[in-house]
């Protein structure tokens, strides 16, 4: 979980290797973990008490391999990733 992930899904999914400018180079998301944490203590003051999740995406290509994603976020990060998973699956099934 060393990556910090700041942005929307695409740029995150860019990011990680997976440009949005092909819908078949669009991974397909299989699953989503995560875990919540809260930081207990750390040498810079202002970080103490911060909330976190680690998120692991576990994704599937065009040629049905899986590879799972692992990021950091902040709680409001992780809420605007659930919203943007749910528009895109809105918008994949008036497609399909």
């Amino acid at each position: 979980y060393q990556r910090r992930v700041h942005g929307t899904l695409s740029e995150c999914l860019f990011f990680f290797g997976h440009p949005m400018s092909s819908i078949a180079a669009i991974p397909k998301v299989i699953d989503v973990d995560w875990r919540f944490g809260v930081t207990a203590a750390s040498s810079e003051n202002d970080e103490e008490g911060t909330t976190f999740l680690h998120v692991k995406l576990t994704l599937e290509d065009a040629k049905n391999s899986h590879r799972n994603v692992y990021f950091e976020c902040t709680v409001q990060q992780f809420y605007d990733l659930l919203h943007e998973l749910n528009v895109a699956k809105h918008k994949l099934s008036t497609i399909e």
